[in-house]
């Protein structure tokens, strides 16, 4: 049978969320059930997490599958999985996250729908919602966009800063033409699975009702609470990635502008972690290493002087640091205080 959809589950010691991950994806329509193919890949675990891969292979025959191989982070296993990947469109699950089983079901159905009228799109958006360990749900993200309509790929760019990892589908025949990888051996590579794969996209269908993915927040071990310096060097490899690609890009207006828009929100990133996590004795140097990877792209490097502290606020923070070297660690003990005041105050704000 010809699969609609292939999710890929990158799992790595997931065994007390795997269960739950991979549950939600059990359909009750067993028709739509056997249209997913579902690829877990079990990147070197040490708990169960491939026993329990496994078990829903067996359970499930030609709906899961599992890959086991040695350790190689997030973006190998989104590449071991693409290559024997069999669904029309492609989406990345989380292991430690999961699908709302209603809005799943009713996503197959639309695209059964649109595959029956051969109105296959590029792109597919769905809204997420965060949740966190104890189930309760925060906010819904959505796309300020037509809901239910096939539209051209410019009308991402209003919301083009707002599109999440969590968010997309890609049609699988796009991004095997331009023999997708992601790179291997660090953390947040998912940055570039809404970066790269866009270049091919020229249409889009958005279903505002379907809020598909649940975000799981705040879980302990998760790598966006990883130490300071570990997670600027990730992030300074991943961004040195998306400029040597998007120095490589010749795109149209759209397109370009898309991939400014994305090189904004990643630089804002990095910076973020130099406001509020960075040890202050190696700040100044580390912001060297930053800004010196910028200069390799002239866009990039305009982009990070023009970045305002706030909407209210224009002063510009990375141009700041760059005209007044010592004043960059006054400015952040500042920022960190002035930081840690709102918190606690709309922390009391809340309470009363």
């Amino acid at each position: 049978m010809c699969k609609i959809l292939s999710i890929i589950v990158p799992s790595y010691n997931m065994e007390a969320y795997l269960p739950k991950c991979l549950g939600s994806l059990i359909v009750d329509d067993k028709e739509l059930l056997q249209k997913l193919d579902v690829i877990v890949v079990n990147d070197g675990s040490k708990d169960r997490t491939s026993e329990i891969a496994h078990g829903f292979e067996t359970k499930y025959p030609g709906v899961f599958r599992v890959i086991d191989k040695a350790n190689g982070h997030y973006g190998s296993c989104i590449n071991a999985a693409m290559s024997v990947a069999r669904g029309t469109y492609i989406k990345v699950l989380d292991a430690d996250d999961s699908f709302d089983k209603i809005a799943f079901a009713a996503l197959l159905s639309s695209l059964k729908a649109l595959e029956v009228k051969g109105r296959y799109v590029d792109l597919i958006l769905t809204p997420f919602i965060f949740v966190d360990a104890n189930g309760r749900e925060g906010e819904v993200c959505r796309c300020p966009v037509v809901s239910g309509k096939v539209l051209p790929f410019e009308d991402i760019l209003p919301f083009a800063s707002c599109i999440a990892m969590h968010m997309v589908a890609y049609k699988r025949e796009n991004l095997l033409s331009m023999c997708y990888r992601q790179t291997e051996g660090v953390h947040y590579t998912d940055q570039e699975w809404i970066f790269t794969p866009m270049n091919r996209v020229n249409s889009f269908i958005y279903f505002d009702d379907l809020v598909v993915y649940r975000y799981l927040i705040g879980r302990e071990g998760s790598s966006g609470l990883a130490a300071p310096i570990k997670m600027f060097e990730d992030w300074k490899e991943e961004l040195s990635a998306l400029l040597s690609q998007f120095e490589r890009t010749h795109a149209d207006y759209a397109h370009r502008q898309y991939l400014c828009f994305r090189v904004e929100r990643i630089v804002s990133y990095i910076f973020g972690i130099f406001r509020t996590r960075m040890p202050y004795k190696l700040l100044s140097s580390r912001f060297d290493e930053f800004d010196e990877l910028l200069v390799a792209s002239k866009t990039a490097y305009d982009i990070a002087g023009k970045l305002e502290f706030s909407r209210k606020m224009k002063f510009r923070p990375v141009r700041f640091c760059r005209e007044h070297k010592k004043l960059r660690v006054p400015y952040m003990m500042v920022f960190r205080f002035y930081y840690k005041l709102v918190r606690s105050v709309n922390k009391f704000l809340g309470e009363s």
